[in-house]
């Protein structure tokens, strides 16, 4: 075997489990960017992006919430901005959009919402409070 392939393994298997025991977070409200409509940040969690709606554009003033769906595995959905004009900006994780979460850890800051077709989880405190891993 390729003595650069065992090292790259050994590297990404390594990575990975360090990745996995992470506290991840929304953005902070400071941390994004705005290029026209396209919103823009990154913290550990990865790459965040959002669009805002034509006509909704503005700074972002303040964080507004976090929403995970209570399907199996659990997916962080977005994290929600509110903007300066009283609008509202989505961000989504980029590359790790479709990662499963646990929230086992941080369930004191997420409150279970039972909808009529899906329950979800809800943060609405500060942005780095709504914390969650990822799963291996």
């Amino acid at each position: 075997m390729n003595v650069k392939l065992i090292v790259f393994i050994s590297c990404f298997s390594t990575a990975s489990s360090v990745f996995a025991n992470t506290v991840l977070s929304c953005p902070e409200p400071e941390s994004i960017t705005v290029i026209n409509h396209t919103y823009s940040s990154y913290n550990l969690a990865g790459n965040w992006i959002g669009l805002a709606s034509p006509g909704n554009r503005g700074e972002v003033l303040s964080f507004k919430e976090a929403l995970i769906y209570d399907f199996q595995p659990l997916k962080l959905q977005k994290c929600t901005y509110n903007l300066d004009n009283k609008g509202l900006v989505d961000l989504f994780l980029d590359e790790n959009r479709d990662r499963a979460i646990s929230i086992t850890q941080y369930q004191s800051q997420w409150q279970r919402v039972n909808g009529a077709w899906y329950d979800s989880f809800e943060c609405r405190t500060q942005a780095g409070d709504c914390q969650f891993e990822f799963s291996e």
